[in-house]
């Protein structure tokens, strides 16, 4: 499973108006994640190379959890 912190579109940004800011300054990294930083993990889970990888919960939130 992978979970994502709130991801930059344009639905995102009009439904919840200046959640940016708030999702950032809760983060490790600095900066509100954007749909490009889900690709690097999802093609590696649809790649061959992941065929031993089973059963995780895979967190891709800029470091949201950890602080």
């Amino acid at each position: 499973m992978i979970v994502p912190s709130m991801v930059g579109t344009e639905t995102a940004e009009r439904d919840y108006p200046g959640i940016s800011d708030a999702i950032v300054d809760d983060q490790a990294i600095r900066r509100y994640e954007q749909p490009e930083d889900l690709v690097g993990l999802l093609v590696f889970l649809a790649a061959r190379e992941s065929a031993f990888v089973t059963g995780q919960t895979i967190l891709i939130d800029g470091g949201r959890t950890f602080l």
